[in-house]
């Protein structure tokens, strides 16, 4: 039976005052954060306050278990989105200062806007010299052309044409965190899960910074996922391979979960997805090479907060391996298990949710690279599948930004400090075996129960 048709049987409305305490105390947090100003110059003090709010943001998920128990649905509503919009209208102050990619998003925009193929020239070509702006100079790795798709590539001018500077693209994608808020909202409306599911997303620390501060692409992509899985709910099959083809034109992860359609989605609606691509991809084609050179170099020379891939590294190159072929090899044995964990959700024939969930956490956490934006496409299905270890991990991996600690302006050198890793995935994999081991059912892990 849903929330809402057990509603009538509950008691008459009362004040969650836990909830509201919690509320009050993450607001406090986000204000200061937004105070600071360059979080950069106050990484130590950040971490501090935002492992505070993950700590508390814990505390609000059970409230809203017990204040299901007291409110009507709809009530309950209230209480989580208010003080979710005034967490994302506080953090709209705030300098996106955590990351540098607003930087490179501002120029391929420029870029774009001015009718140049961003595929086809890094920032430093002298080509484009008379671009260059007052936020050049913060524009990450200027000798690598551009690795984010096309459809990224749109939202970027977007942004750029407001012309407001770095606040043009914060602003767009402030905007498509609302519509992710509505879109997971509705969500889980279609699968009658109540709203004090939606708190799991709507207060995450994580997803406050990374998307309402940072304003990081990815919330485009996991938006448009969202979508997809309220489309094969829906039955719209059509619609559900267009839109997780738009999802792959933001980020190429979503390509991933195509054989998760295979259950929901006639055959024919396949052919949408890879029109979708072709269709993002063609018009940038005359770059040849170019199309996938800052890719290439992603993928080859990016690593960064590796816990899993990290390990299978040393021991490749223990056993007399030479640190390129370790690297290459290990990455092969990553591709084989994410191919084998997808095969495994579309031969069981998991639900798209379930399956989505699977994958994405089973790359995330082999993936060399993981940075703390790079969580929040777990935390939507958190909601639906609560579970303590992946909630506690998208606190812990705030600490990740230690390396931001005495850094200079060259992001390309810094290190990470040793420390980092343990504090952040010796607790997660623990929780995660001792929920495992208890054989707690996926859905029912309670928060701090």
């Amino acid at each position: 039976m849903s929330d809402y048709s057990q509603s009538a049987k509950r008691p008459p409305r009362r004040l969650p005052g836990a909830l509201l305490a919690e509320a009050l105390l993450i607001e406090a947090v986000l204000v200061a954060i937004v105070l600071l100003g360059n979080l950069r110059q106050h990484a130590i003090l950040f971490i501090v306050l935002g492992l505070g709010s993950a700590a508390v943001y814990w505390c609000a998920i059970r409230s809203a278990h017990h204040a299901a128990q007291s409110l009507l649905a709809r009530q309950l509503r209230w209480w989580v989105l208010v003080p979710a919009l005034v967490f994302r209208g506080t953090l709209l102050f705030s300098p996106p200062s955590l990351s540098d990619d607003i930087f490179r998003y501002l120029w391929d925009g420029t870029v774009l806007l001015h009718g140049i193929n961003p595929y086809s020239h890094p920032p430093q070509d002298p080509q484009l010299a008379f671009l260059r702006g007052p936020h050049y100079e913060a524009i990450n790795y200027k000798e690598i052309s551009t690795i984010y798709p096309p459809l990224a590539q749109l939202a970027f001018a977007l942004g750029a044409l407001l012309d407001l500077g770095i606040w043009g693209p914060k602003a767009v994608f402030w905007c498509f965190e609302l519509g992710l808020l509505w879109a997971l909202a509705r969500l889980l409306d279609l699968l009658q899960l109540g709203p004090q599911r939606l708190l799991v997303y709507a207060w995450n620390p994580l997803i406050l910074f990374e998307f309402c501060g940072s304003a990081h692409v990815d919330v485009l992509a996991v938006l448009l996922l969202v979508l997809t899985a309220c489309a094969i709910i829906q039955e719209r099959s059509a619609l559900s391979t267009t839109l997780l083809g738009l999802a792959a034109l933001v980020k190429l992860i979503p390509a991933l979960l195509l054989p998760l359609l295979a259950r929901w989605t006639r055959p024919l609606a396949w052919v949408l997805f890879g029109a979708w691509i072709a269709a993002g991809f063609v018009p940038f084609a005359g770059a040849g090479p170019g199309l996938v050179f800052g890719l290439r170099e992603y993928a080859l020379r990016w690593r960064f907060n590796d816990a899993a891939f990290s390990v299978l590294h040393r021991g490749l190159l223990a056993v007399g391996l030479t640190e390129p072929t370790a690297l290459f090899c290990g990455k092969i044995v990553v591709g084989v298990v994410l191919v084998g964990a997808v095969s495994f959700a579309a031969l069981r024939k998991l639900t798209f949710v379930r399956g989505a969930y699977l994958v994405l956490g089973i790359y995330l956490l082999l993936s060399p690279t993981l940075q703390p934006w790079y969580l929040t496409w777990m935390v939507p299905f958190l909601c639906v599948y609560p579970n303590r270890a992946w909630v506690m991990l998208t606190g812990l991996v705030l600490v990740s930004y230690a390396i931001l600690i005495g850094a200079g302006a060259d992001s390309q050198h810094w290190s990470e400090p040793a420390w980092t890793k343990p504090v952040q995935f010796v607790p997660f994999y623990a929780l995660l075996i001792w929920d495992a081991w208890r054989a707690r059912p996926l859905g029912s892990v309670e928060i701090g129960g």
